[in-house]
């Protein structure tokens, strides 16, 4: 397998991760189908194009993209989504429903046009005689440095401890003392602002329009599915259909790759119902 070859692997993994990991907090630890996910990358990047169109630094873009995707989240799981927990066929209804207007919303603003973006970063790194997109490697980055932060939050951190015994046992928590609504509004917060990230750093590499983040979304789903709650699962789940799509696309054709996520993902949980969470423990 070619350098290169291997570098678009990881380059699909990390592009991966970025998207999940907000679908990850909310659907894996908080057992919410956001069906919104797609609409809050669609604001997150256009907030970006916008930020960078009145001469402000494309990293900031990032930072606003996430704060407004997440102002956003907050809002839906005030007035929306914190009177349909532990209802899902509700919540799915209630969020597309959200995602659709949003969308029409972006249209009316934007119209339905395909702008360009340009990333932080541009250009062909160079290592000796391996050249490669740079804004790809910086996406790679920052995918390992998501990972190293979620993991270290969800462990080794009192919001994360609080967030996690919140999600395994609410009633408990409630008799603790704990204030369970605002623990599950700050996580879907968390989760709609990574979202909103997520359409952002994706924006260079697919042009800005509303529907910037809805081929991802089965994808996403199927990664998360295979996760479970651990963001070893995570990583995990990201890489075996991040790999598995990059070799069909490259070996068959990119049509069969999708489907190919599919087969992949009902097969492992055909075996490991839980996600790799089982595996780990199998292990």
């Amino acid at each position: 397998m070619s350098t290169l070859t291997v570098l678009n692997a990881l380059s699909g993994v990390a592009i991966l991760i970025v998207i999940v990991s907000g679908l990850f907090i909310i659907l894996g630890l908080m057992d919410v189908i956001n069906l919104m996910h797609p609409g809050l990358m669609a604001v997150g990047a256009y907030t970006a194009l916008e930020v960078t169109r009145r001469g402000l630094s494309p990293w900031l873009a990032i930072l606003v993209g996430a704060l407004l995707a997440g102002i956003l989240g907050l809002v839906i799981e005030r007035l929306v989504v914190r009177h349909i927990y532990h209802r899902n066929l509700d919540t799915i209804l209630a969020t597309w429903g959200l995602a659709l207007v949003t969308w029409q919303v972006l249209v009316l603003i934007f119209g339905r046009t395909a702008y360009p973006y340009r990333g932080p970063v541009q250009g062909i790194a160079e290592f000796g005689p391996i050249e490669y997109n740079s804004y790809r490697l910086l996406i790679i980055g920052i995918a390992v440095v998501l990972v190293v932060v979620l993991g270290l939050v969800s462990r080794f951190t009192t919001a994360g401890l609080v967030a996690r015994a919140v999600m395994s046992n609410e009633d408990l928590a409630r008799g603790m003392g704990l204030n369970t609504a605002a623990v599950r509004a700050v996580t879907f917060g968390l989760g709609s602002a990574l979202a909103g990230m997520a359409g952002v750093l994706l924006a260079p590499l697919a042009p800005v329009q509303p529907f910037i983040g809805l081929s991802y979304l089965i994808p996403a789903f199927l990664a998360v599915l295979l996760a479970g709650k651990t963001v070893w699962g995570l990583v995990l789940g990201s890489a075996v259909l991040g790999v598995g799509q990059s070799i069909v696309s490259v070996v068959l054709s990119p049509i069969l790759a999708a489907a190919t996520l599919v087969i992949l993902a009902v097969t492992i949980l055909r075996f490991y119902p839980e996600g790799f969470d089982r595996l780990r423990r199998a292990g």
